[in-house]
């Protein structure tokens, strides 16, 4: 939709809506302590875990052998409650819907108990631990993704003290089988691996960090190239006695230009390193920082909110929580966050306060504290939420922090719209009256608790009965207009009038669900379409103008159920709109920021069955 594009922002955690600085700003930091006595901690995760609204943390305890997470009551006191009591050397974490059911599970190895466990989620955090392994020799991280593209979701573990790469195959029902090694070196000592499709094959590959222990003197980062089949071919990114001790890697496309990128850290010679793909899989290194003391951890994650991802890194021995801030044109510029964080390891970015801005968690090993470090600043924008709207007209916009502005807009059996109708940026309700065949827009938000109408000018004859309206900014002009999908023909407007189709194109056929969005973010909306007969998600890119051309689909995935209400926005303010659903069986809203087929990265509660979803940049 039109309004977002005025900020571009990136969510990397958390579901965070994040907006941007003046580009001469630095975020500035307050340390909160949320725990304390978390014995030699190594791992910080965050997201709402009992559904209430707001965001939890996680964590391990490797002395004591403890999973916590840590209960934010709202305000952000937060209370630590146990997980699980016994996994000896509890080390790495992570957190995922491993089950696909909506709400976030916890995933933790012990390194001195050889074990990899998830912790199944009620969905009122009570958890229930599930062995994936017990003879994972020394593991040292775990991370979920979709290897076998059969739409369940796999686990990937390195295992330190094996030198072993592996993944564990999801059955459907979260049944794991035998571990399946994807790289075993014994020598090199295993300490982290991630799923990436590196070269953009529409397949999960991997990459990984290595230690390296004598006689091998050098750490080494490699990708795995999957050949389709879950057969994987090692590609070496460096191996070289001046990036020794390889201990954390994170792929992510750091220039923005369409593949992925890799970030890796060195611990013994105190780097933090880019690997930049030229998109054929070969990599240049750019050192970004060679005076870190022993880095831990390297995440990428835009802290500035100016649409360009920056680097976080934790380094032990000079106990320092640090961001570089990416100018755009391959440039870093260190800024420290906390250069008193004993023991600096684990690292996560979320907006853990709502406020729209993302912030810092931090494990600290050698404090035993777990601290946010909360990003101080005002949102200027936010990107697109989803609104529901009841079947007699009450709509329901919620803010991030879960609280809820409703108004009347609109009659029973109404079909409701919302976009930025005159260019200001922000999206406002509209309505489709197929009784009448009219459409009823206005430019501002009805009061909460009102009842709002049409703008004059804002009503005007616009299809039939039986027609479905669609609204998108189709010449990318700042402005949404309308468009129908009647049968198998898309018909689209560049006026919010009584006017004849612009554009007139075939995309479609009888029985789908349509939408209009920006699926590749060059600036203009296109077609967005839900099949129930094969429970696909269709879009193009094209907006053709001939009345008999078509329009090409550009992808497909599947995405949610036949029941579910689909909606499509620009979640994570990357400038891209993704899909969404809200699931009436149980009054939940599920986002994804991929048009792809995977887990969903934010899922909370919100609505009742029979409400309709639409979605817009409202706040």
């Amino acid at each position: 939709m039109a309004g977002r594009r005025l900020a571009l922002a990136l969510v990397l955690a958390g579901g965070a809506v994040v907006a941007a600085l003046p580009a001469d700003a630095d975020p500035v930091f307050v340390a909160d302590v949320i725990a304390t006595g978390v014995d030699e901690t190594h791992t910080v995760r965050a997201a709402d875990f009992d559904g209430d609204g707001d965001i939890d943390a996680f964590s391990t305890d490797y002395v004591d052998g403890l999973v916590l997470w840590h209960r934010n009551d709202g305000s952000g006191t937060f209370t630590t409650l146990v997980v699980d009591p016994n996994l000896e050397g509890a080390y790495p974490g992570h957190i995922s819907d491993l089950d696909q059911d909506g709400d976030i599970d916890i995933l933790a190895a012990g390194y001195l108990a050889d074990t990899v466990a998830w912790y199944e989620n009620d969905g009122a955090a009570s958890f229930s631990k599930r062995i994936v392994d017990a003879g994972a020799d020394g593991a040292h991280s775990v991370v979920t993704g979709d290897m076998d593209g059969d739409g369940d979701l796999d686990l990937l573990t390195t295992n330190q003290d094996g030198g072993q790469v592996v993944w564990y195959e999801n059955d459907g029902a979260e049944g794991f089988g035998s571990p399946m090694v994807i790289d075993q070196y014994p020598l090199m000592t295993a300490k982290r691996a991630e799923f990436v499709d590196m070269d953009s094959d529409g397949d999960m590959d991997v990459v990984a960090g290595h230690f390296g222990e004598p006689p091998v003197p050098s750490g080494e980062v490699a990708w795995y190239e999957n050949e389709g089949s879950e057969v994987f071919t090692k590609h070496v990114i460096i191996a070289a006695e001046d990036f020794e001790g390889v201990y954390s890697v994170f792929p992510y496309d750091m220039d923005l230009d369409g593949d992925q990128d890799v970030l890796a850290v060195s611990q013994r010679d105190n780097t933090v390193a880019l690997f930049v793909n030229n998109g054929s899989q070969t990599f240049t290194r750019q050192v970004i920082d060679s005076a870190a003391l022993a880095l831990r951890t390297v995440r990428a994650a835009d802290l500035d909110a100016d649409g360009l991802p920056d680097v976080l890194t934790a380094s032990v021995d000079d106990d320092t929580v640090a961001w570089y801030r990416n100018d755009g044109t391959g440039g870093f510029t260190k800024s420290v966050i906390d250069a008193a964080a004993l023991g600096a390891y684990g690292l996560y970015a979320a907006d853990v306060d709502l406020d729209g801005d993302l912030d810092v968690l931090s494990a600290q090993r050698d404090s035993g504290n777990i601290v946010v470090y909360y990003q101080q600043g005002t949102p200027a924008v936010t990107t697109d939420l989803v609104v529901l709207v009841e079947p007699g007209g009450e709509w329901h916009l919620r803010y991030p922090n879960g609280t809820e502005y409703t108004f009347f807009y609109g009659n029973p059996g109404d079909q409701p719209l919302m976009g930025d109708w005159n260019g200001d940026g922000l999206d406002t309700p509209g309505m489709f009256r197929p009784a009448t065949g009219f459409v009823y827009l206005t430019n501002a938000l009805p009061p909460d608790g009102g009842v709002g109408v049409a703008d004059p000018g804002g009503s005007f004859f616009f299809g039939a009965a039986g027609d479905q309206v669609l609204v998108g900014d189709w010449d990318g002009n700042g402005t949404d207009t309308l468009g129908i999908h009647r049968r198998e023909k898309v018909y689209l407007t560049n006026v919010n009038a009584t006017s004849f189709a612009q554009h007139e194109f075939f995309f479609g056929r009888p029985g789908d669900v349509v939408f209009g969005g920006d699926a590749n973010g060059d600036g203009a909306d296109s077609i967005f379409l839900y099949r129930p007969d094969d429970g696909l998600v269709y879009f193009t890119n094209d907006v053709p103008i001939g009345p008999s051309a078509p329009a090409f689909t550009a992808g497909a995935f599947h995405f949610g159920s036949v029941d579910d209400e689909f909606v499509v926005g620009d979640w994570d303010a990357d400038g891209i709109d993704t899909v969404g659903i809200f699931r009436p069986s149980d009054g939940t809203v599920h986002l994804r920021n991929e048009n792809s087929l995977g887990f969903t990265d934010v899922s909370y509660i919100f609505g009742e069955a029979g409400w309709l979803p639409v979605a817009g940049a409202w706040n």
